[in-house]
């Protein structure tokens, strides 16, 4: 599937890895993929300017109403934290699978993948 995705939404999704290894997850789910849209996560200095928020995904989120720091801001008090480490291979969970599959066909649709 990955294949189909251009190289900022790959950006994205290798950063929700590194946001699950954050909280020591042993999977990714929907909220590690949307921190990784929103492009930060605060202890892993390689996000400071981080390649998955392009102009277009700033777009939709303003258009949203919102910012990618109050996105951050809400979502990472929700986020659970492990009490292991992470694997090394860290699966999607079957929602942040669906998610990801929406997100292809909608780019698919606008001809923008």
């Amino acid at each position: 599937m990955f294949e189909k995705f251009n190289d900022t939404a790959r950006a994205a999704v290798l950063m929700s890895k590194d946001i699950a290894a954050d909280f020591n997850q042993a999977h990714i789910n929907t909220g590690h993929l949307l921190l990784g849209i929103a492009g930060t996560t605060a202890s892993d200095p390689r996000w400071k300017n981080p390649p998955g928020v392009s102009p277009k995904t700033a777009a939709v989120i303003a258009a949203l109403g919102t910012t990618p720091e109050t996105i951050i801001d809400q979502t990472v008090p929700e986020m659970e934290r492990g009490t292991g480490h992470a694997p090394a291979h860290v699966p999607f969970t079957p929602k942040a699978k669906q998610a990801l599959e929406y997100a292809l066909r909608a780019s698919i649709m606008l001809g923008d993948n």
